[in-house]
């Protein structure tokens, strides 16, 4: 009896063994085949948020511009040594969308509401793009998929590299779930997208619902440029009354002025440009429009003056020498 459950008992601890060495060579064997992977999830942890902790909470700008191309550089080596992996592509991403907003001369906010975003230097657009090139490439690794996060990063993009028109870009968020989860500048440009994509109900309900989401400048630009000028005009105001900083009231007094303009107010439009240029004389293009204005109001004289001091500012502006010549 002894003798024959012996070798049975040998038997199981050897099977044991064996099924032993089969799960631990298939676990290294699929370690081995996700290493790529496992080797991203302990970098992305351990180094690219603690390196981006440290890059926000950087005061210089210049000193964060460094940092994050550093990072770039990171971030692209290790893509190369990892083409297939989507997280891969999609940190790549998120860090340059974060080193193009970087390399910007202002917030989006502050672009947007002086008509500034048409003028982001090549290279800004140039690291937008590649973000854009990044992110679309995690997600196509990723099935397709693509979270809230990384889609709002890459619509950010699209947009301040007009890459798309306003109402593609709304289509390309209809996959996003939890606009609640937003920051407030991501609401912003959420809206914004909205608002000039065509869906305006949506977008003024967001910058309306939330008191952290649009300034009264911000509410302006946005009247202004769907054509609401009424509001657009009311905004205005309210800004004027909260603002010291030159260069905004001027822009205000200038937005203003086209807007009467537009409207056939020529006598509203002149004071409104004559403010303007009182703020800001050395700037050759209002008083291009405040002689436009005077002009309307049949005061040739004055329109002419206002033309040849926007000439002597710059010799070469040919829509000064134009007007002179009355064409």
């Amino acid at each position: 009896m002894y003798t024959r459950y012996k070798p049975r008992k040998r038997e199981k601890k050897f099977i044991k063994y064996l099924l032993f060495i089969c799960a631990s060579v298939g676990l290294v064997y699929l370690a081995y085949q996700h290493r790529n992977t496992l080797m991203f999830w302990k970098y992305n942890i351990s180094k690219l948020d603690k390196e981006l902790f440290t890059i926000n909470q950087t005061g210089d700008r210049q000193v964060r511009i460094n940092l994050l191309k550093d990072l770039e550089r990171k971030c692209d080596r290790y893509k190369s040594e990892n083409p297939f992996s989507a997280d891969a592509h999609f940190s790549s991403g998120k860090v340059k969308v974060l080193l193009a907003e970087a390399l910007m001369p202002a917030s989006f906010e502050r672009l947007f509401e002086s008509d500034a975003l048409d003028s982001l230097s090549i290279e800004v657009r140039q690291c937008f793009f590649e973000a854009i090139k990044d992110l679309k490439k995690g997600q196509a690794l990723n099935d397709g998929k693509i979270d809230d996060r990384n889609l709002m990063l890459l619509a950010k993009a699209i947009f301040l590299a007009g890459y798309y028109v306003p109402h593609e870009i709304v289509q390309l968020l209809a996959d996003l779930k939890k606009i609640e989860t937003l920051t407030p500048e991501e609401k912003r440009l959420y809206a914004t997208i909205h608002v000039l994509g065509g869906n305006e109900a949506k977008g003024f309900h967001i910058l309306k619902s939330d008191s952290e989401a649009g300034s009264p400048l911000f509410f302006a630009t946005i009247y202004r440029l769907t054509g609401k000028n009424t509001e657009a005009i009311i905004e205005y105001r309210k800004a004027l009354e909260k603002v010291d900083d030159i260069e905004i009231k001027t822009l205000i007094h200038f937005n203003l002025g086209k807007i009467y303009f537009s409207q056939s107010l020529a006598m509203e439009a002149a004071k409104e440009f004559s403010e303007a240029v009182a703020a800001s004389p050395q700037k050759a293009y209002l008083k291009i429009w405040a002689g436009k204005s005077y002009a309307a109001l049949g005061d040739v004289l004055k329109a002419q003056e206002m033309w040849r001091d926007a000439l002597k500012l710059e010799p070469e502006n040919v829509e000064a020498k134009k007007l002179i010549m009355g064409k």
